[in-house]
């Protein structure tokens, strides 16, 4: 059936014809015009409701809202005249004082046609879109009545939408009052409807009740069990608390519904973090087969095709860990075996090695650069934000095995060498607030030297007083007199220099020195 043209559009498209332009080539709509055309249609006519309808449009768009409501008075008197529903003039000003920014009159407009018009599921759906059920007292009676007026099924329909939208523009308080006035209509209907419970647990895991987010997603979940999205967020969800048997529950749930590598592979790493290695190759073998170009396949395949070479290893190291019974013993074997973990590409489950002997040597500072490592390897928030060191270790895995045996100095610079400068200024900063003894100064003032020498801020006068107080302590070090040497000459104290240089040339730094004392004294007789 050929769709009849609005009269206002067809006027508009008998005057373009009359002045030659192609009739197929719709003029662009023009408020303005508009407003002018139809105040000179209704001179002739003053009851035709379309022409008062553009009218009122039109001067909408204009944003003269004052002429737009004298307009709409005068639209409604004449319709009430003939005896017609005033539908479409509630709706015009619903439209109105929307642009007006009128929230009440446009709330009043829209109670007015769902009034005449209960069935009328679109009509509700804007009112409730529109409004606030926080602030807007008349909502909550509008939705008792939609309630009365609709099935479950079409009143759940009209407040889908609503939840959605107040969730998407992050407004969870928004959404969870929608919630409880559609939770309350069909309670009064008695029904149900699962996305009810999935959008609350929505709105629960963005207002952090993550507890309540599961059992809502859950409840949910009993009534569409193959329902993709629910389990993925339940096992995202089980993920991020840290809760690895529910997730591996929800991810075989998944793969039930739809098998694909990606999955496959992430109930491997469920299995490989719970140390279930056979599970796991059975896995990354199923997602292999579907897919051998699949992301998931090929970051895992090639190390377990190699499975027989490295699980004896893992075995012995499992045996070392069972047989450490002293605190010590244990972290180190913990360590042995997060080393060989990271190096094969378990991170997950070396991050727990990590923290399990942090948690028995909670000074090893071997045992915490483990664990920030692969927390910030795994992106597990539980420990990254508490330790939050770099990954550079990981390149460097040897550099660690010794650490914790190191004396000071040495262990800033292999921090310093790891890029662990902050941690380094840590160990010191705990060093300075115990009483020290003489040899524990000497190597609290070492380590400062290093921080210093690694920041290329040997000019600086610090730098000469803690090199001097170190050599008060350790006279015999030619090489603390080789550097203070070298400070004197580069600040022009020459005859201070030459002193240096000949007592680290005393001390056994004869070819180091040469070089320095030859610079001073050629200096000195300079003119």
């Amino acid at each position: 059936m050929a769709r009849v043209p609005h009269p206002f559009y067809a006027c508009i498209l008998l005057l373009a014809s009359q002045t030659g332009c192609p009739a197929a080539q719709n003029p662009p709509y023009d408020p303005a015009y508009t407003a002018e055309l139809s105040d000179r249609k209704l001179l002739v006519d003053a009851f035709d409701s379309d022409t008062w309808e553009a009218l009122v449009t039109a001067r909408t768009a204009l944003k003269d809202f004052g002429r737009a409501r004298e307009a709409l008075q005068i639209w409604r008197r004449n319709m009430a005249k003939k005896g017609l529903p005033t539908a479409q003039v509630d709706l015009a000003e619903a439209a109105l004082e929307d642009a007006a920014e009128n929230a009440s009159a446009a709330l009043g407009a829209r109670l007015r046609i769902l009034q005449a018009d209960p069935k009328n599921i679109q009509g509700w759906r804007e009112l409730f879109l529109r409004s606030n059920p926080l602030t807007d007292a008349p909502v909550t009676e509008a939705a008792g009545r939609a309630a009365k007026a609709l099935s479950p099924q079409e009143y759940s329909s009209v407040w889908i939408p609503v939840v959605e939208a107040a969730i998407s523009k992050h407004d969870p308080n928004r959404a969870g009052a929608a919630l409880d006035l559609w939770r309350q209509g069909l309670q009064k209907l008695k029904a149900a409807h699962p996305q009810l419970d999935h959008f609350q647990g929505d709105v629960d895991w963005r207002t952090g009740k993550h507890t309540e987010a599961v059992q809502a997603w859950n409840a949910s979940l009993r009534v569409d069990s193959k329902n993709l999205l629910l389990l993925e967020k339940l096992f995202r969800a089980h993920e991020k608390m840290a809760n690895p048997v529910e997730a591996l529950e929800a991810v075989t749930r998944l793969i039930k519904v739809q098998e694909t590598p990606a999955n496959y592979c992430r109930r491997a790493q469920l299995y490989i973090l719970k140390r279930e290695w056979k599970d796991a190759r059975s896995d990354v073998f199923k997602a292999n087969k579907i897919d051998p170009a699949a992301d998931a396949s090929k970051s895992l395949y090639p190390l377990f095709e190699e499975f027989d070479s490295w699980f004896p290893n893992v075995k012995s190291l499992d045996e070392q860990v069972r047989k450490a019974r002293a605190p010590e013993l244990r972290a180190a074997a913990l360590l042995e075996r997060a080393r060989y973990f990271a190096g094969l590409g378990f991170h997950a489950p070396a991050r727990e090695d990590a923290a399990e002997a942090f948690k028995a040597a909670p000074g090893s500072l071997a045992a915490k650069l483990w664990l920030g490592a692969c927390s910030n390897r795994t992106g597990s928030s539980q420990f990254m934000s508490v330790i939050g060191t770099s990954e550079n270790l990981l390149k460097h895995p040897d550099l660690l095995r010794d650490l914790d045996s190191l004396a000071l100095p040495q262990q800033i610079q292999r921090l310093l060498d790891l890029g662990q400068s902050e941690l380094a200024r840590q160990l010191l900063s705990l060093q300075q607030a115990t009483p020290p003894s003489k040899e524990t100064t000497a190597s609290r003032l070492e380590g400062e030297v290093k921080l210093y020498e690694t920041a290329r801020r040997t000019a600086d006068m610090r730098f000469e007083k803690m090199l001097q107080r170190l050599l008060e302590l350790e006279p015999g070090r030619g090489d603390l007199w080789l550097k203070l040497a070298e400070y004197q000459l580069n600040n022009g104290n020459l005859d201070q220099a030459l002193d240096c240089a000949r007592k680290a040339e005393a001390k056994g730094e004869g070819e180091a020195a040469k070089p320095l004392i030859q610079a001073a004294l050629q200096r000195r007789i300079k003119p």
